[in-house]
């Protein structure tokens, strides 16, 4: 057999190794063959391209293909950079000539491949980048198995990376590559997997600290993505410093955007519920669900019909978000107060939401609103709702709830869910909430109802269903947004309880560390 009988053998992947070096050594400097093996390979790219329009899928039969390249390097090597094979005896290996830019997010540790290139990937192009042959073959001479792992992994071929890399002993760098892999795959949870096994052994491998900030931002766990870029910007490697830095600066760019508003919002409610501007239009209508709540409170508050009037622009910009005309009835039918009744009793419950009340007070204040009788009724419901829950709470609010006010009746229901959970009760705890399903119909209840479903999610967690608990907080999480409230929503002790049940332990860590962050940049945001 000659050495161009060899050829069609070697791109089947079906010599020996013995063999393979004579074939590249004779591949290098035979045209015929070069040209030949080029037409095998585009071939090869048009039938894969064809089988993935048709959606179908073949399981390749060849007993072993070390070297062989994705779609794009395939083609480019079919069209002309077969010219630039090894040349017979070289002894250093070929230069790698990159794109300027990168379509590779992640990092590799093949150190040739590392060099700092922006990231860009144009909209609706393939994440890939075209090698030349010649730099595949002389990495498949020269053994560099990590340098064939990122030529593959530019080149986008997913499953060859994953060849070598299952051919690989264990190591830092393999499981730092692999998560790479992972992250390309779109598969972060196993990335951060990888990455964290890869830091265990070696701390300081710069592609690991890299892929795992990316898998934590892809598992949006946005702040401690942000923390992780901090570790690989201190290191001062050129340019990923700098790209790591600008990363996680865009990071928390929201949260402190967020911080700064909710900062403003409960500066401004506050001011109302003290006795002093009505909240500004635009702003409730940013914080629907807050603004609501609130207007409630101020309305309970109010000491005269002319502080009742002065809200109805409140209740017309809210109104104007969800679509109904009820906060206008309520502060028309508020303005026919009995103010005399309500004299000092709303300076008291204006104390009290401002959290200037110890329990002794609150419970004489709500005792007083009880004495007064059904004059102060909305005061009493809203006495009730600041103070801790008892089971006494819960019956008069569902008694005020049966005037048909779903909001309440959904604030009973979380009150007596949260009773019923720390007295060991969590299949009563459950049936409260389940019950409220028909009242969260009501837009107007979506905040309380994003609030009653985040306690459903962790009961589920206490009862070992992570399914139902998911399913539970991403409908909560769902409420909220509608609310738009979702920073109530943030990462919780819930997510971790998932996570640990489904055996995630780094994830339930990354929840954790997101939710102090988080917690962080909101008390950094308020006045």
């Amino acid at each position: 057999m000659t050495d161009c009988d060899r050829t069609p053998l070697y791109f089947d992947g079906e010599l020996s190794p013995g063999d393979e070096p004579a074939v590249l050594d004779h591949l290098a400097g035979c045209t015929r063959c070069q040209a030949e093996l080029g037409d095998w390979m585009g071939i090869e790219v048009a039938l894969s391209r064809s089988r993935a329009a048709a959606g179908v899928t073949e399981a390749r039969t060849r007993r072993r293909v070390r070297w062989s390249i994705g779609a794009g390097v395939a083609a480019a090597a079919a069209a002309a950079a077969i010219a630039v094979l090894v040349l017979r005896g070289q002894p250093a290996p070929s230069p790698i000539a990159l794109a300027e830019t990168r379509s590779l997010e992640a990092r590799v540790t093949a150190s040739a491949f590392d060099r700092h290139r922006p990231y860009r990937v144009e909209r609706g192009a393939p994440a890939r980048e075209v090698l030349p042959l010649g730099v595949l073959v002389d990495l498949e001479r020269r053994g560099d198995s990590a340098g064939l792992v990122a030529a593959h992994l530019l080149a986008g071929d997913l499953a060859r990376a994953g060849g070598v890399l299952d051919a690989l002993p264990a190591s830092p760098q393999r499981d730092s590559d692999r998560a790479a892999a992972a992250l390309a795959a779109g598969d972060p949870l196993a990335a951060l997997a990888q990455a964290d096994a890869a830091i265990a052994v070696d701390p300081a491998l710069a592609p690991a600290l890299w892929n795992r900030a990316l898998a934590l931002d892809a598992l949006e766990l946005p702040m401690v993505a942000a923390a992780a870029l901090d570790d690989v910007a201190a290191r001062g490697e050129p340019g990923w410093s700098d790209e790591a830095r600008s990363r996680a600066a865009a990071l928390r760019v929201p949260f402190a955007v967020r911080a700064r508003e909710l900062a403003a919002y409960r500066a401004a409610a506050t001011a109302m519920l003290g006795g002093g501007p009505v909240l500004d239009a635009a702003l409730a209508r940013r914080h629907p669900g807050l603004a609501r709540r609130d207007l409630y409170r101020a309305l309970a508050a109010a000491g005269s019909s002319e502080e009742v009037h002065a809200l109805a622009p409140l209740a017309i910009a809210l109104e104007q978000a969800a679509g109904d005309d009820r906060l206008r009835n309520m502060v028309r039918g508020s303005e026919r107060r009995d103010f005399a009744v309500r004299r000092g009793l709303g300076d008291r419950y204006r104390a009290l939401i401002a959290g200037k009340l110890d329990r002794a007070a609150q419970d004489a204040l709500v005792a007083d609103l009880d004495r007064a009788g059904p004059a102060v009724t909305d005061l009493l419901v809203g006495a009730l709702l600041e103070a801790p829950p008892t089971a006494a709470t819960v019956v008069r609010l569902r008694r005020a709830a049966a005037t048909g006010d779903a909001w309440i009746a959904v604030e009973a229901a979380r009150r007596d869910a949260v009773l019923r959970r720390a007295a060991g009760d969590t299949t009563g705890a459950e049936q409260a909430l389940l019950a409220i399903e028909e009242a969260c119909r009501d837009p107007a209840a979506a905040l309380s109802c994003g609030e009653a479903g985040l306690i459903l999610a962790g009961i589920y967690v206490q009862l070992r269903r992570p399914d139902d608990a998911e399913a539970r907080l991403r409908a909560a999480r769902a409420r909220l947004a509608a609310a738009a409230a979702p920073e109530l929503g943030d990462p919780e002790p819930t997510d971790a309880g998932i996570a640990e049940l489904r055996g995630q332990r780094a994830l339930a860590a990354g929840y954790r560390a997101e939710r102090t962050l988080r917690d962080q940049a909101n008390q950094r945001g308020r006045p």
